[in-house]
This record gives C-alpha cells, sequence and structure tokens, in this order.
C-alpha cells in the first residue's frame, strides 16, 4: 500500500509543478514545495495537527479551496480539515473557498488527526487549488506518527469541549474528568505551541470562560494538563467579525 501511495504522490507531483507559481506553502517560516512531507509525532491519544501557512503571491484576490485525500491511514483514525475560518466535519473533504487578498499569507489551515489509541503512521493528502482555475494548484502530504504515549487510564477524560467555535470576544470550555485534580489546568496556546492563556480546572466537571477579543483571527489550541501530563487537546478558531 506504501509503494502504491508513492506512486500516487510522484505521479500528482510530476503533474502539479507546473502550476504552482502563485499559491506558496510554508510552515513555521520554512518553504513547503509542492509534493513536500511534513511530520507529525505525537501521541496516539491526543489529537495531532499539521499546519501550513497559505501565501498568494499574484496581484489580486484568489479563492482558494483545500481537498484532503486519504491514500494510505491506521484503520480507526479518524481525520479532518480547518480551513476558511471554520473545522469541518470529518465527512467534508472538499472545503469552500477562502479568499485571500493579493500578496496576502493566511494561517487558518489546520489538519487534523485523531489516532484513537491506534498506534502507527499515516498518511493525507492536502491540496490547495483555485476555485476559477484548477491548474493553479499546489499540495503537500503530513505524516502523522502516532505512538503510544500516556495510559487512557491516566488521561480520565470525559469531555473537553469549547463553544462558541469560532470565537468572537469570549468562549467557554467546559470539561468533566473522572478524578478532581488539584494542578489541572486547561492551557491556550497559539500554532507556535506558545502558551498564551492558562486557567484553572481543578473540580470534576465545570465552565471555564476565558476572553478571545485580544486575541488575533487564526487557530488556537486547548489543552487538559495534569501535572506534566497533556492528556487531551482540541482546536478552536477565533474570527473577528
Amino acid at each position: 500500500m506504501k509503494k502504491l501511495f508513492t506512486l500516487i504522490a510522484v505521479a500528482l507531483f510530476s503533474g502539479m509543478t507546473l502550476f504552482a507559481q502563485n499559491i506558496v506553502l510554508s510552515n513555521l517560516s520554512h518553504p513547503v514545495a509542492n509534493g513536500d512531507t511534513v511530520k507529525v509525532y505525537g501521541s496516539s491519544l491526543v489529537m495531532l495537527s499539521s499546519h501550513v501557512d497559505v501565501t498568494n503571491t499574484t496581484s489580486s484576490s484568489d479563492s482558494i479551496i483545500c481537498r484532503r485525500f486519504n491514500p494510505d491511514t491506521v484503520l480507526g483514525s479518524t481525520n479532518s480539515i480547518c480551513w476558511g475560518g471554520s473545522c469541518w466535519p470529518i465527512g467534508v473533504s472538499v472545503t469552500p473557498p477562502e479568499v485571500i487578498a493579493a500578496g496576502a499569507t493566511v494561517t487558518v489551515f489546520s489538519g487534523d488527526y485523531n489516532a484513537n489509541g491506534y498506534v502507527g503512521t499515516s498518511y493525507i493528502r492536502y491540496t490547495f487549488f483555485n476555485k476559477y482555475s484548477i491548474h493553479d494548484t499546489v499540495c503537500f502530504v503530513a505524516e502523522y506518527n502516532a505512538s503510544l504515549g500516556i495510559n487512557e487510564s491516566d488521561a480520565r477524560m470525559s469531555s473537553l469541549d469549547v463553544y462558541p467555535n469560532p470565537a468572537n470576544s469570549s468562549a467557554v470550555i467546559k470539561y468533566s474528568v473522572g478524578v478532581a485534580d488539584a494542578s489541572a489546568r486547561i492551557v491556550i496556546s497559539n500554532l507556535l505551541g506558545k502558551e498564551i492563556i492558562t486557567l484553572a480546572a481543578t473540580e470534576k466537571e465545570g465552565l471555564v470562560k476565558f476572553e478571545t477579543d485580544n486575541l488575533c483571527s487564526g487557530l488556537y489550541f486547548y489543552s487538559f494538563v495534569t501535572g506534566n501530563k497533556v492528556v487531551a487537546t482540541k482546536k478552536f478558531v477565533v474570527n473577528h467579525k
């Protein structure tokens, strides 16, 4: 199966190199060439995410669509896309367009992968193309490497959700755990992993409100942490209208 994926990737890359001039990808300010692989490592019990910035190098606005293709994924895993200011259900493989101004870069893409406890490596290709010119295309492959991490019994996480999502001026995180922990907290971080907000979550369940009006529009993570262990991570979007 891996050989088949490699052949598919090579064929697609060869056919796209002529049309990848107007959309440019980067990751942490490093260029991501058309067909490149971005590797992500983490526990099979938490969400893994791949990120790229998308730049429109033309002199006019473009409507860019993201398409997901799963050529080789671990059985039992699930994955989804965040693009265009929204996070889409796992059944959505082609998103509505995101309008990117001339010369502008957007940082709202995230490919989310949940191994659901299954260890292994999955490959998912994300293609970005102009709504009005499908030949104006660029793609990258995310390699998700999910390994054994914290024990499921250590996580004790029953639920962790945020609303509204996307958020504008504020948001509320609802959590529920099996055992209260005086060290438990919810950490809000940006795409670079920098911790922005830390919220106490010492009860077995609760609602924690935090302000988002001072955060830039884009993607953020919220993680439930006990001691030094991240037991659950999810993502939310800030969208200032």
